[in-house]
């Protein structure tokens, strides 16, 4: 029986906000944003684009900066809503690069007025619609070619393959389940398959037999990042190793492990689980 990790698709911002740990990754990936932003502010700001070419560099570096992070914002949010979808990536993708420069128009507007920014193309005198429609028109062909590029760019960086070293490296050095969570009687092994709140305890399963451990669920799930797994639910913390299948069960959802237990899937995580979880 295959399991998850025999099934990953690539989707690595669902599995980079299933893991635990996701805030503090998520805040490395709002500070790469921040990086492109301003990497894209400073390229256009030294190109020197027509339209704003009346500005300082500095104010040019900025005025291009916000519209990258407006966009490169737009982008992150965008993906972060349709994840909850069972929108492919490609699909994500086309929906985000047609609908950014309608989200951008009225932000560019507004940073040309603040800025001051000399317009290619003054638009007439006109109500707020056509000028918005206007601007829509102007700023679409850039605004998808640079949000695109910095999109796959993103991916293609957070789904880079681990290398054969890597990873045997990193499976010699894992540390052992007893050492990891305090009180785990080492009898039990290291091939953990799930754990569980339950009541005050957690319920620690694996391959070789089950415990009863007297810490919170949170406490075991803040110290398992050496394990490749992810929360399916409020109650539980999952080996993605183990996952055999996910699936809806009426209106509710589960995934079934290699031990043959089923374990309940919220409907946020349900879905982002769909996106590593395809059958080939």
């Amino acid at each position: 029986m295959r399991t998850l990790r025999e099934h990953i698709t690539g989707d690595p911002v669902a599995g980079m906000l299933l893991r635990p740990g996701a805030p503090m990754k998520l805040s490395r990936l709002l500070a790469g944003l921040a990086i492109a932003s301003l990497s894209g502010g400073l390229l256009f700001a030294l190109i020197q684009p027509l339209n704003a070419s009346n500005l300082f560099f500095f104010q040019r570096w900025a005025f291009w900066s916000l519209h990258g992070l407006v966009g490169f914002g737009f982008a992150l949010l965008a993906e972060y809503v349709l994840l909850q979808t069972s929108l492919n990536r490609i699909i994500r993708l086309l929906i985000i690069l047609s609908l950014v420069s309608f989200v951008l128009a009225p932000f560019s507007l507004y940073f040309d007025d603040v800025f001051h920014a000399v317009d290619l193309d003054p638009p007439p005198e006109a109500g707020w619609l056509e000028l918005y429609l206007e601007e829509t028109i102007d700023i679409a062909p850039l605004s998808i070619l640079v949000v695109g590029a910095v999109t796959l760019l993103a991916h293609f960086l957070l789904d880079r393959p681990r290398t054969p070293e890597a990873a045997a490296q990193e499976e010699a050095g894992a540390p052992r389940l007893s050492e990891i969570l305090e009180g785990v009687p080492p009898t039990l092994g290291d091939d953990l398959i799930r754990i569980a709140a339950q009541d005050h305890y957690t319920e620690v399963v694996t391959a070789l037999g089950a415990f009863l451990l007297n810490k919170s669920l949170s406490d075991c799930v803040s110290v398992l990042n050496d394990f490749d797994g992810v929360q399916t639910h409020r109650s539980h913390w999952v080996n993605l190793a183990h996952i055999v299948d996910v699936k809806r069960v009426g209106s509710s959802y589960e995934c079934k492990l290699s031990n043959d237990e089923r374990v309940p899937v919220s409907r946020r995580r349900y879905s982002m689980l769909k996106h590593l979880f395809r059958k080939t």
